[in-house]
């Protein structure tokens, strides 16, 4: 369950007539990209999205619909950034880096 890899595996050598070929690679892309994400799921214990979509609500959503606030793309991208270093208590170090007190990061 949930291993990417003989996943991919069983897709690669699937023998699928020459109309699906297409859906075929695309699974293979899609895994591929995936892998580590896939692999990942089994250690995280939760099943369904809902965990996920609260989590970019409360990160990323409400930062950026704040009242009066407009955000340019790049600017959206730079406040994400530190939104997730904040949550991931990687601030201080981030910091510390910057100012050339630490160089691990």
């Amino acid at each position: 369950a949930y291993n990417a890899n003989k996943l991919l595996d069983i897709v690669v050598n699937w023998n699928c007539t020459t109309d699906k070929l297409s859906k075929k690679d695309e699974l293979v892309t899609y895994i591929t990209n995936n892998l580590e994400q896939i692999n990942n799921h089994k250690l995280v214990g939760l099943h369904g999205s809902g965990h996920i979509e609260k989590g970019v609500d409360l990160m990323i959503s409400r930062r950026l619909k704040m009242r009066g606030l407009a955000w340019s793309k790049i600017g959206s991208e730079a406040v994400l950034k530190l939104q997730v270093m904040k949550y991931n208590k990687q601030t201080s170090k981030y910091f510390a880096k910057r100012k050339g007190i630490t160089s691990d990061l």
